[in-house]
């Protein structure tokens, strides 16, 4: 099941909401956190449900609804244009993204 559904999502997004300015960095930055994340919860998995029994999966509902809370507590912005959406974050950390 998680092939054919929320599988693919973690290379499919990223590589779809970023500008072509910015695709490759931010699709590298990307792919290197989920291989970071996906390490991290590898090997701390077995240590906290030996140590937390099944309040790992209480950890992890948690989490779980913190990310819903912060999901669906952000502004839409489905209706904004892109370049409405990038001057609104610019800042002095976009110029190394600019291409000259």
């Amino acid at each position: 099941g998680f092939a054919y559904s929320w599988g693919p999502l973690t290379w499919l997004v990223p590589s779809e909401i970023q500008t072509l300015e910015t695709r490759s960095a931010g699709f590298s930055l990307s792919v290197s956190m989920n291989f970071l994340f996906s390490f991290v919860l590898g090997q701390c998995f077995l240590t906290m449900l030996c140590s937390m029994e099944y309040g790992v999966f209480l950890f992890f509902a948690a989490m779980v609804s913190l990310c819903r809370r912060l999901y669906f507590g952000l502004p839409a912005v489905d209706m904004c244009p892109t370049r409405a959406l990038l001057s609104a974050a610019a800042g002095p950390w976009t110029s190394i993204w600019r291409h000259r």
